[in-house]
């Protein structure tokens, strides 16, 4: 059963790039700062995004001190004129999981499946029973997990 949630928040555009703002941070062990030091920027994965429409506001127009720059208000290197306050709305749909192999399986998948390119029964014959003694063994990386699954 999917089901849909509507929320928003507000944030920054960059006009020229019409590309909404995200945010880098960095650590300052100085013990002067709040810790992490947030800043604007655009290409980062991580949008910048806050309540309220003051709080988009203000950042776009007031400068915030490094030492002062947290979330709420990170340090704005753009000049206001180059920003405009945006309504975000995101829709958050609840989803099923995808149905991840157990390690038999995956091993199964990926070195005993005639014509894959990891194909090596001797080996995967070995680690399972390694498996089986209790040898902590565990799927390694999401990479192997999409490569043998060929979900790219």
């Amino acid at each position: 059963m999917a089901m849909t949630i509507l929320k928003y928040g507000y944030g920054l555009l960059h006009k020229k790039s019409n590309t909404l703002l995200g945010f880098s941070t960095e650590e300052d062990n100085s013990g002067e700062s709040v810790g992490t030091i947030y800043t604007l920027s655009y290409g980062d994965d991580q949008l910048w995004i806050v309540k309220d429409k003051l709080n988009a506001s203000y950042v776009r127009l007031y400068i915030t001190e490094w030492y002062n720059a947290g979330y709420e208000h990170p340090i704005n290197p753009y000049q206001p004129e180059e920003l405009e306050v945006v309504k975000i709305e995101m829709n958050v749909t609840i989803e099923e999981p995808y149905s991840i192999p157990t390690f038999e399986e995956y091993m199964n998948l990926r070195y005993n499946t005639p014509g894959k390119r990891s194909y090596d029964p001797q080996h995967c014959e070995w680690i399972l029973s390694e498996y089986k003694r209790g040898v902590p063994y565990k799927i390694n990386s999401l990479y192997d997990l999409r490569d043998t699954l060929g979900e790219y």
